[in-house]
Order: C-alpha cells, then structure tokens, then sequence
C-alpha cells in the first residue's frame, strides 16, 4: 500500500498493489491496482479573469534630454579685436577617454588663423567659461591648456596653427552619481540640460577672439524591455542617474518564468512553486503576502503573490521597484503566462501517449554477499522423449517431414535423408550437415564430438552426446 501527499493537498492518494512473490526472487503482479483514496487536487492556473489594479508610478523619471540626449546649441564667433579668426575642427568631447570622481573635463581641437597680413599674433592667454542654455551668466572653468604647444605661441601673417584647447568644470557630487563609465564621453555637469562653452584668446596687445561652441550629452545607456518581457517594470533614480527595473520573462527551462532584473538575482516560477505559494497563503490566512525581493543600496524589486483564497491559487503577481527618488507598481496575471506555465506539463503528457504499455510482471535484484561469485543462468538438457514437450516439431523445408528438435542441437531444417553429407572439421570423416536458410552448419562425427553424457532434467534419464 502507497500513500503520498503533497503540502496543498486536501489528502493522500492511497493505492493498493496486490503482488506475488517466487523463490527465485521474482516478484509480479497479484491483481488490479486498487485507489483507495485520489483526492481532487487545487487548480494552479485560473480560468477566470480578475480585475487588476492600473500601474502607479510615484516620482521624477527621466526627462527627453536625458532619455533621447539634446540638440547642442550652434557655434557661433564672437565680436573682438584681434585679427585672428577660430574655426572648430570637430565637436566638443567630455570626459574622452576617462572621467573624474569630482570634475567634468571638456576639450576641443581650434584651428587659429592670423588674417593681418604683415604682423604676427602672439597669444599669451586662453580662457573657457561655460553656461546653460537658458541663463546668462557666465561660470570660468578650471585648469584651461593648449596642448601641442605652451603659452605663449606665435602665429605669422596668413598663416594658422591648430591646438587642442580643454577646461575643467568642478562637480563634487559626481562621486555619488552612479556607477562612472555612464560619464565617459558624458558630462555630469551636463546631465539634463545642454551647455554653450565660450573660449577667449588674448594677445600682448590685450586684444581678444572669442568663439562660442554648444554640448549636449549624448543619450543615457539605459536598460529596456526585453522582446519576450511580459512585463517591465521601472523607477529612474536620479542621485545614481541609473534606471531600476524588473520584468517577468520566460526562463531558460521548459515551463518555468524567470522574474528578474538589476539587482543581481533572480527567481524562477513553476507549477510547484505555485502550489507552494498557495499553501502558505492558506496557511497563513492571507489574500496577499510578500515572496520575493532584491535589493542594491536604497533600491528594490518586491515580489507580491495575490492568492484567491476560494479557488486555491495564485492567480497575478505584483511587481515593486523602488529607487532612491521614484517608485513603480505593476501586475501580471498566472492566467498570461499559462503558455509558458504548462508547456513542460503538455510536452509530457504527448510523450507518455506514445509510450507502449508496459508489462504488468517485473524482475526484483536480490543482492548478495561481497564474497558470493555471480549467478550463472541454468541450462535445461532435454532427451528426446521429453523434448517434444518443449521443443515440439518441425519440418523439413525440402521434404516436408517431421524433424525432432532437442535442447542442444541448433534448429535442423533437413531431415537426414535430404541432409547435405559434409566432412568432419576436425579428422575430414564424412557426416550429414544440417542446412538451415541461412547458412551451412558444420558438424563433428561421434569420435570428435562430445563425449560428456547430460541428464534430462525432467525425468533424469542419460542423454547421448549431441553432434
């Protein structure tokens, strides 16, 4: 008798399996399988629709400029007193190769034209200041260079020299703005709103060449839905200027959901977790309880099952993401990820339809002692009065007449008097070969055939050696 039950089940399934035993150690089926008890097992995807709450975020995202990135504003030269005309080479780069914890570094290559036409300019100083878009006042930068050449460098009549021009911006807060390679070929400075920069050369003669050049950030890397999400959950956090999210995915085994995100883990959701989380919110006594959660810093996912408590099964999942700054709530229902849920379930059904029935009789291993040598098979030796009970008769295929078959010999398919006469294999004495439809037998004669006498081992009697 076989009782089992699982954790969310009203009982045990009790089946009784009648068996027979022999003293060879075979054991085989006495009866009919009889069910004593088959509870009627919870359902764990619903078949009715339920109303689910609309998403609610709560806080700041991130706006276009950061999202999409911004148009820079337009370069343009400034009125001045200098005879020397600045034309951009290429746009403006922040932070090019490498970025500091607290200070955002832009530069720009300046082609520097001398129009005087008879006397050289020599430049003695270069500043940068920098402003946004939507404010008048100017901020100077730090740590202004020329590189390719230091100050102060001369540039002859009609002639032009080209050099690349960077400046610092101070931003002590960029240290705890996230992880730093989101700033490489970005300015912190910059981060949701474009700059103009404005570069100053003066001269001995204190006159002065202005030109003003635009930046805009290009596009924040951002995480987004993934093709096969059928859900995505997200809060910006704008003191690490990263997005959290979590979305629910199928996972990489059959017939199971992976709830995921950027949070370093992850859970996997089948049918039994199901059926478990069904069992504690009964136990509990609760229409909802918390799951699962991730964390990193102030951030995390919260996994919340809604249980409908009647029926005995999760019937959605309620995803929470939380930044430092936003927070985002979302459902999904079990009943849209039944493709997903059942196809291992499915899969497995179809193969054990194709499966052949299996016999009702099954062999038992009787183990044995470390010392015991292996069991040999017995062999039956049968005389000719009691072959027949075994072996029967059959005919010649070229006569028809009955041929006796015996335990030993290999299956004749001539009589002797159609048998083909071959020579011994071992003295070359003449003896009949019995033919099958397949191949030619070679035979011994008396004298080099077996000599060692068997039993019968029905009615013990000798048994001649057999050619």
């Amino acid at each position: 008798e076989l009782s089992a039950k699982s954790s969310s089940s009203e009982g045990p399934v009790v089946k009784f399996l009648p068996l027979t035993l022999s003293g060879d150690g075979k054991i085989a089926k006495g009866g009919d399988i009889v069910i004593k008890s088959m509870p009627q097992e919870n359902q764990l995807i619903p078949t009715k629709e339920y109303e689910l709450p609309a998403p609610i975020h709560e806080g700041p995202t991130f706006p276009d400029t950061v999202v999409k990135g911004a148009t820079p504003p337009e370069t343009r030269m400034e009125e001045g007193t200098m005879k020397m005309k600045i034309k951009p080479m290429g746009d403006v780069t922040a932070n090019p190769q490498r970025t500091g914890f607290t200070f955002d570094r832009f530069e720009v290559e300046l082609m520097m034209i001398n129009s005087d036409t008879t006397d050289d300019i020599t430049i003695i100083g270069a500043t940068m200041q920098y402003r946004y878009v939507e404010t008048e006042e100017w901020t100077c930068m730090e740590s202004v260079t020329v590189s390719g050449t230091e100050l102060p460098f001369t540039v002859e009549p009609k002639k032009a020299a080209k050099y690349v021009v960077s400046g610092q911006v101070s931003v002590p807060e960029k240290k705890d703005a996230g992880p730093m390679n989101i700033w490489i070929t970005r300015a912190y400075v910059t981060r949701e709103q474009p700059i103009e920069l404005r570069i100053t050369l003066e001269d001995t003669m204190d006159n002065t060449a202005s030109i003003v050049l635009g930046f805009a950030n290009s596009p924040l890397p951002l995480p987004e839905k993934a093709e096969n999400a059928r859900v995505f959950v997200y809060a910006d956090d704008f003191t690490s200027y990263t997005r959290k999210y979590g979305q629910v995915t199928p996972s990489g085994t059959r017939g199971t959901v992976e709830i995921s995100g950027n949070f370093g883990r992850m859970w996997n959701v089948d049918q039994l977790e199901l059926r478990r989380l069904a069992f504690q919110a009964k136990k509990q006594g609760v229409d909802e309880f918390h799951c699962y959660s991730a964390t990193d810093d102030d951030c995390a996912l919260d996994v919340t099952a809604l249980v409908d408590r009647d029926e005995g099964y999760v019937y959605a999942f309620r995803l929470c993401v939380r930044s430092a700054t936003a927070t985002a709530t979302d459902h999904i229902t079990i009943q849209s990820l039944r493709d997903i849920l059942l196809k291992e379930e499915e899969i497995e059904t179809q193969q054990e339809t194709k499966q052949p029935a299996q016999s009702s009789s099954f062999t038992v291993s009787v183990p044995m002692r470390a010392s015991a040598p292996p069991m040999k098979p017995e062999r039956t030796f049968l005389c000719s009065t009691c072959a027949p009970i075994k072996h029967g008769l059959t005919s010649c295929i070229r006569c028809g007449s009955q041929i006796l078959q015996t335990a030993m010999a290999k299956p004749a398919r001539n009589c002797a008097s159609c048998a083909v006469q071959s020579k011994c294999h071992k003295c070359d004495k003449m003896v009949p070969s019995v033919i099958s439809q397949q191949r030619k037998v070679q035979l011994l004669c008396a004298t080099c055939g077996m000599t060692k006498t068997r039993m019968c081992t029905k009615c013990n009697s000798p048994i001649p050696p057999v050619q």
